[in-house]
């Protein structure tokens, strides 16, 4: 009988010991790999969870805030110091820091203007107003922009700015032929560029022509057969000038001194003071307010979230949902 010797043993012995060590080693990570699967699907449940808190939070602002534009008490003006005006921070149940500001957008002169279909008699041309505000805004030669955004916009194929000038681009691309949808869309209209778009206000500098486009002119993506009309409780000074003509800025002031002190609730006691044509600059302004835009930015933890949407108010005071945009 041959017995082991000790050898062997101390050999086989240490195999088996070293195959316990490489089965624990795989248990432990097994169990590393295990634990770490679970913090991960918990980390992204909870991104999951906060997410669908930023969510909510925006969307309940959103409503929130245009409900302040529905119940508005004084259908009669709007102003810029009425509650839906102003804007609002506060923190939401769920622990959801949120920001909402809401912006009248017929404080700006539309773009989408320069397309009329059937004008009223003797109006102003859309051409000329969006010309000046651009003069006040800095830029010296506006013909071919605007000419190019009315082409861009209107339906025919007659204009200098018609799908031949941008058949010739890399890549090539045709006119719309449509209302602007959003203030990007001017980006492929021949002339202009981010640079150009935004430009910021240089008022610190003093002196006149240093507006911002941004601050004057607006996209509202809807078709008209009437203007949509500027607010004079909230147009700017550019874009009131631009309106009536940049040799009535003594009549502007007026406007602007006398809404500093009460609302302008009647356009034609306003208008009484005006040495201009009224009938060519009276469908341009109004003393109320249709379209709005909401912006809404939500923040939690690390995670954040951003929402707008544009809404039309109705004759009858309820508001209609445009778009949202996330």
């Amino acid at each position: 009988m041959n017995v082991p010797s000790q050898n062997a043993r101390t050999s086989r012995s240490g195999m088996v010991l070293i195959l316990v060590l490489i089965m624990l080693a795989l248990i432990t990570g097994l169990v590393m790999q295990t634990q770490l699967s679970a913090r991960h699907m918990l980390t992204l449940g909870e991104k999951q969870r906060c997410r669908a808190e930023l969510q909510l939070a925006v969307q309940n602002a959103a409503r929130a805030g245009l409900a302040l534009v529905a119940d508005d008490e004084n259908p009669q003006a709007d102003y810029l110091d009425e509650p839906w005006a102003q804007p609002i921070e506060f923190d939401d149940p769920a622990g959801v820091s949120v920001w909402m500001k809401i912006i009248d957008l017929n404080r700006y002169f539309d773009l989408n203007n320069l397309y009329i279909e059937t004008p009223p008699a003797g109006l102003r041309p859309a051409t000329e107003i969006v010309m000046d505000i651009m003069t006040l805004c800095g830029d010296f030669a506006p013909v071919d922009r605007v000419q190019a955004v009315k082409d861009w916009i209107d339906p025919d194929q007659q204009g200098i700015k018609e799908s031949t000038l941008y058949e010739q681009k890399t890549p090539a691309y045709a006119c719309a032929d449509h209302w602007l949808q959003c203030w990007s869309d001017l980006l492929w209209i021949d002339g202009f560029s981010p640079e150009y778009l935004d430009k910021q206000d240089l008022y610190e500098q003093g002196g006149m022509f240093k507006g911002a486009l941004r601050n004057n002119l607006a996209v509202i993506p809807v078709p008209r057969g009437m203007p949509i009309p500027l607010n004079v409780n909230t147009a700017s000074k550019e874009a009131l000038l631009g309106v009536v003509g940049l040799e009535n800025e003594s009549w502007v002031r007026q406007v602007l001194a006398l809404r500093g002190s009460r609302p302008i609730a009647s356009l034609d006691t306003m208008m009484a003071g005006f040495s201009g044509n009224i009938p060519s600059i009276r469908p341009w302004l109004g003393v109320t307010s249709d379209f709005f835009y909401v912006q809404v930015r939500a923040f939690k933890e690390t995670q954040s979230m951003e929402l707008s949407a544009m809404a039309q108010r109705t004759q009858e005071g309820h508001l209609e949902i445009l778009r949202w945009i996330f």
